[in-house]
């Protein structure tokens, strides 16, 4: 059966905040997916950040792509504690250009890491923006 996929379409920092972090702590919630990409990369340096998420209901994904790094920060401590929240330890590609479908079966193909307190502080590391680091992008496993 395939997922009927929802693009979360981000407008403000504290609706979106919202949204997601509701979504998050639905009972219905199979896992959630964050991933952080580079807005711009020049030459293998990635300059900025955008926030990713794709979070898996019993009969729904959410996907919510290129948001500003800002909102990643702020919904962690909200999240604290959740099961079922993984993460990509890597950089991922910009999600901008895909097909919501794309992006999402890209996030579900890519190595997740689960998010729990030995992981915590790798992802409040990459929940800031990039300025000239050096990065190699996750690849997803075919």
């Amino acid at each position: 059966m395939k997922p009927n996929l929802i693009e979360l379409q981000h407008s403000q920092i504290a609706r979106t905040l919202v949204q997601l972090s509701a979504l998050i702590h639905e009972p219905e919630m199979v896992c959630s997916i964050l991933a952080v990409s580079p807005q711009n990369i020049v030459k293998g340096f990635a300059w900025g950040s955008h926030f990713n998420a794709l979070i898996v209901h019993d009969h729904h994904w959410y996907l919510a792509r290129d948001i500003p790094i800002e909102l990643l920060r702020s919904l962690l401590p909200l999240i604290e504690g959740i099961n079922r929240i993984f993460f990509i330890q890597q950089f991922i590609q910009p999600l901008g250009h895909s097909s919501a479908e794309e992006a999402a079966q890209y996030l579900v193909n890519l190595q997740p890491c689960l998010l729990c307190k030995h992981t915590w502080e790798q992802l409040d590391m990459m929940a800031a923006p990039l300025q000239g680091v050096s990065c190699t992008l996750a690849q997803a496993r075919v």
